[in-house]
């Protein structure tokens, strides 16, 4: 999991989470944003399918960890990929707010619910995002032989929505580094078990055998219900922030700018009016605004 700026000294201590550097100020964001833009990673959806959540824990590799070599800094974290001054940590909080939000690049209020605890803020200092397959498992479970791009392109990871997750600052703490095998949030035990296999297929991720011994448990528990998965793909843009991009499976279309005039995202808020039109994210990706039509989202 990563914390908020206000609790880096506790993150150290116990090794839970990454530290998060906060985002700059307004006036200083374009010149960051310029020095840092050039052809960032970050992930994509290839090929997408249906399994069985049993199904899809048998299909993850069984391998004994590696910890050795693990840092926080082999991740690098905290993008602002398309140039609107918003890291990653915006993005998430903007993403998951259940009303508007407050802040231009860091953003300061809005309404979170944490499904681990069923805490709620309006103040998005008390809240983390957390990796859901952390950084540390991460690298333990196959990405200390990932490239340096793919390592940043998870800990980036906006396109799909359960990488990175809103969530008190307290439950991201008490859930460090560690599995299902070794912790479980209070509430949501089948979204979190279901979430964690997607992720880890996504991202071609092995577990250890306590680990699918306890996912196999929690399965049978759950129902053994249907998961979709997204296999990630890592594209570096050509150029950003502007008309078509060169992602991976999209195609030539310009971005559809959001009213900030920001490329839209999957996942992100639509206006009501906007309900059923198409746009194209900057990898040229298609989406849809659609869902609820109280909330819709751009899918």
């Amino acid at each position: 999991g990563v914390k908020n700026p206000t609790v880096i000294l506790a993150s150290i201590a116990t090794g839970a989470a990454l530290t998060l550097i906060a985002a700059p100020a307004a006036t200083a964001a374009p010149h960051t944003a310029a020095a840092a833009s050039s052809g960032t990673p970050r992930a994509v959806n290839g090929h997408t399918y249906k399994i069985r959540l049993k199904a899809g824990i048998a299909k993850l590799p069984t391998r004994a960890e590696r910890p050795a070599g693990y840092a926080r800094s082999k991740f690098k974290t905290w993008d602002d990929a398309d140039h609107d001054c918003q890291d990653t940590r915006s993005e998430v909080l903007r993403q998951e707010s259940e009303r508007h939000v407050t802040g231009k690049c860091t953003v300061k209020t809005g309404l979170w619910v944490s499904y681990y605890d069923h805490v709620r803020t309006t103040e998005a200092h008390n809240f983390d995002i957390d990796h859901l397959v952390p950084l540390d498992e991460v690298w333990r479970s196959g990405g200390r032989s990932w490239s340096k791009a793919k390592r940043e392109a998870y800990a980036n990871d906006l396109t799909e929505k359960r990488t990175l997750v809103a969530v008190s600052a307290h439950s991201n703490r008490s859930k460090g580094d560690r599995d299902p095998s070794e912790w479980m949030p209070e509430y949501g035990h089948c979204k979190y078990v279901k979430s964690w296999v997607a992720v880890k297929l996504r991202w071609g991720l092995a577990a250890d055998q306590l680990e699918k011994d306890s996912l196999r448990s929690y399965a049978t528990r759950c129902g053994n219900p249907m998961i979709t998965v997204h296999k990630a793909k890592v594209v570096k843009p050509k150029h950003t922030g502007g008309g078509g991009s060169s992602g991976g499976g999209g195609g030539s279309h310009a971005c559809t700018k959001t009213s900030s005039g920001s490329c839209i995202r999957a996942g992100e808020f639509c206006p009501q009016a906007s309900y059923g039109d198409v746009g194209y994210d900057a990898s040229g990706d298609k989406l849809v605004c659609s869902g609820s039509h109280s909330h819709p989202h751009w899918e």
